[in-house]
């Protein structure tokens, strides 16, 4: 598990440093990250609520969860957009290698960049190509961002 936090965070560091004058100018990048092994019953609003309660509320704009709906549940991961790259690093820290939420107390969440930092209506779309099932729409989450 160390190696993979150790490429999770020199990934980061590429991003940062190709981020290093927008950030000066108080623009930071948004982030797309993938919570894989998570509970199959979760929907998209309990990801939020499980995030919320983390102390994550506000940090991210869209959660998108696939589903397969004839067996009324998500494919094991979820795709979240971060509003700032700082955030989805304490996302890394807080859910990596853990259960992620009451749900599935013996899965421990992986947590990693998501391939496609684009739309996330085009992560929906390429995910619905490769697995099939139902595209439950993405969840906007307008919470305000928090002071930190």
């Amino acid at each position: 598990m160390a190696d993979a936090r150790e490429r999770f965070f020199d990934m980061f560091s590429l991003m940062c440093v190709g981020q290093q004058e927008s950030a000066a100018g108080g623009v930071d990048k948004e982030c797309t990250l993938i919570l894989r092994s998570i509970a199959c019953r979760l929907t998209q609003e309990n990801v939020k609520e499980i995030l919320d309660k983390a102390g994550l509320r506000g940090t991210f704009s869209f959660i998108y969860a696939p589903r397969i709906e004839e067996r009324k549940s998500n494919l094991g991961y979820a795709f979240v957009r971060f509003r700032a790259l700082r955030y989805a690093v304490e996302c890394h820290r807080m859910c990596q290698g853990r259960p992620f939420g009451p749900a599935a107390p013996n899965k421990m969440c992986d947590v990693s960049l998501a391939r496609n930092q684009g739309d996330l209506s085009e992560i929906s779309l390429l995910s619905r190509r490769r697995y099939g099932g139902e595209d439950p729409g993405l969840l906007v989450c307008d919470d305000p961002i928090p002071d930190r």
